[in-house]
């Protein structure tokens, strides 16, 4: 992170960075967006030390391919 932040600031990306911020809603689908992040990296691993490596593995598996069927289904992605 150190270092995007880094390259962020020499390449003159970080004006746009900060637009980002002061949008609350933008801010807050950031926040929603990480926590979901998180909870599934926790299952993940719950799923990896409790012995159902290949429930886990399947599911990372599938798991891209409804998320795209959702997007194309409900919300008329192309």
């Amino acid at each position: 992170m150190i270092f995007m932040f880094g390259h962020l600031a020499v390449t003159g990306w970080m004006g746009d960075i900060r637009k980002i911020f002061h949008d609350k809603k933008t801010v807050c689908c950031c926040m929603v967006s990480g926590v979901l992040v998180c909870i599934n990296w926790g299952v993940y691993i719950f799923a990896i030390n409790s012995g159902h490596v290949l429930d886990a593995s399947l599911g990372y598996f599938l798991e891209p391919i409804f998320v795209t069927a959702i997007g194309v289904f409900f919300f008329h992605e192309g």
